[in-house]
């Protein structure tokens, strides 16, 4: 083969290499061919939606959290834009809410995902950030025995017991409050760890009780005491009983009886102090006794002096005789 005949050959393998280089080149170029440009939120938004939403911008550059994501929250419900929830978890985490602004990040991650908003790079920082959430955020789990109770956790409603999962809340302290009707409510400050560390929580309802106490002191001390015709007890009574009046009976052989309603109210305790009144036979009777005894004693002390003979000294120093005349004969 001569020199020109290898140098044409060497010049068409070159010349071949370039136009498949050049083929392949155009086709990469037609594949990488730059899509049109994304619109941002605000261009993609209408009418009142991009108002609130640009609204939402200038309320978090001022540091207004709360009025941002009113207005972010507004502009994603008239619009559905997936990137506006990105915003609203944003406004939670300056409010330190990192329960909501994780909830609200991983509906942003799963929307966008969705509409193909998300490259590998972004999505890896964004599981950054809710890594960070959950070392932020611990878990409640309420042990309570009454069903149908309502859960308060810092005001806020929970739900109805037995709740089906554990509450995340914010690590640090929170007000827990669980109520029912016809239940003494019951309310605690719990300390909250975070990492998903569990705080358990026991919290036992007593039922409302609608009693109050009944102190009944009575003389003679022997007297009976009955309640309602029910209950009886000697002298004093110190009882619970139900709210609403009691009829008390109090009787004493010998005593004028005494009857009464006495009202108890609820946790209340009611006091009485009654004295019952002699009946006037048996004053008579002491009377009596009393006057017979009397008589008796003057009649025996009488015939007592009359059998005696006392003698008496007279004035000259003699002894002699005093005779003292008798009432009568016995």
């Amino acid at each position: 083969m001569t020199m020109m005949n290898t140098r044409r050959i060497v010049f068409a393998s070159v010349l071949l290499a370039l136009v498949g280089s050049w083929a392949d080149g155009a086709q990469a170029q037609e594949r990488r061919a730059p899509t049109k440009p994304r619109k941002t939120v605000v261009e993609s938004l209408t009418g009142q939606a991009q108002s609130d939403f640009s609204d939402g911008l200038l309320l978090f550059g001022a540091s207004d959290w709360q009025g941002a994501l009113t207005k972010y929250v507004r502009a994603y419900e008239a619009s559905k834009e997936p990137r506006i929830l990105y915003n609203i978890a944003s406004c939670h985490e300056r409010l330190k809410q990192y329960v909501k602004a994780r909830l609200f990040l991983r509906q942003y991650i799963e929307e966008a995902t969705k509409a193909d908003l998300l490259d590998a790079k972004r999505r890896a920082e964004l599981d950054v950030f809710l890594e960070t959430y959950d070392r932020l955020i611990g878990k409640i789990v309420l042990d309570v025995g009454t069903v149908g109770a309502l859960v308060q956790l810092d005001e806020a409603e929970i739900g109805t017991t037995p709740l089906s999962a554990p509450i995340d809340i914010e690590e640090g302290q929170h007000r827990v409050r669980i109520t029912r009707a016809g239940f003494h409510d019951w309310s605690g400050t719990i300390e909250v760890k975070g990492g998903g560390q569990e705080t358990l929580v026991h919290a036992q309802l007593t039922p409302i009780r609608h009693e109050g106490r009944l102190l009944i002191q009575a003389t003679p001390k022997d007297a009976v005491i009955k309640i309602d015709d029910t209950f009886s007890a000697l002298g004093s009574v110190d009882r619970v009983v139900a709210s609403g009046p009691h009829h008390v009976a109090i009787t004493a052989k010998g005593w004028k009886p005494s009857q009464f309603d006495a009202v108890v109210t609820d946790d209340q305790t009611r006091r009485v102090n009654i004295s019952l009144t002699a009946e006037p036979s048996s004053h008579a009777w002491i009377w009596v006794a009393g006057g017979a005894a009397l008589i008796t004693g003057v009649v025996i002390t009488s015939v007592i002096l009359s059998n005696q003979r006392d003698e008496a000294v007279t004035q000259g120093g003699q002894r002699g005789t005093l005779s003292v005349p008798l009432l009568g004969r016995f």
